[in-house]
């Protein structure tokens, strides 16, 4: 994985949501990345299959990512996979969705809440809550929104 900026931090993070080699692993493993195996400790620090799969990988320094000076930054990543089946893919990863410059769409924002309410709240509760904040203008009284969001 190549990136810019503070590359190194994200090398070895001790915290699973930042050490990219863990967060690859996760995707490759599952085929997906949600909030809870993006903060699993116990799975980052004793997962045999995770641990192998990001003694197989680097995160290295590309400045040629790097944002000129002035510009609203954007983060770019650049990941390289080397498949003894398939043979060598390259994706190029222009920003991080959610920054200022390229926002989350309604839909992402949906499922994103869903994924960290529901755990919580339950479906029906989450499904209500995000119905509410979605129309917030049309609610006359924003305190109705703390009892569907009291544990």
């Amino acid at each position: 994985m190549e990136m810019p900026g503070r590359w190194e931090a994200f090398r070895n993070a001790e915290m699973p949501a930042l050490n990219l080699r863990y967060l690859a692993s996760i995707i490759l493993i599952d085929g997906r990345l949600d909030l809870v195996s993006a903060q699993d400790r116990v799975r980052f620090n004793t997962d045999a299959r995770v641990r192998e799969l990001m003694k197989k990988m680097d995160v290295v320094h590309a400045p040629d990512l790097e944002t000129p000076a002035g510009q609203a930054r954007e983060e770019p990543a650049r990941v390289k996979l080397v498949d003894a089946r398939t043979g060598r893919h390259e994706l190029h990863v222009p920003f991080v969705r959610g920054f200022p410059s390229h926002p989350m769409t309604r839909e992402d924002v949906t499922m994103k809440a869903t994924e960290l309410m529901w755990p919580v709240l339950g479906r029906s509760r989450t499904s209500e809550v995000i119905d509410v904040v979605m129309n917030i203008e049309k609610l006359d009284v924003a305190a109705k929104i703390l009892p569907m969001i009291a544990v």
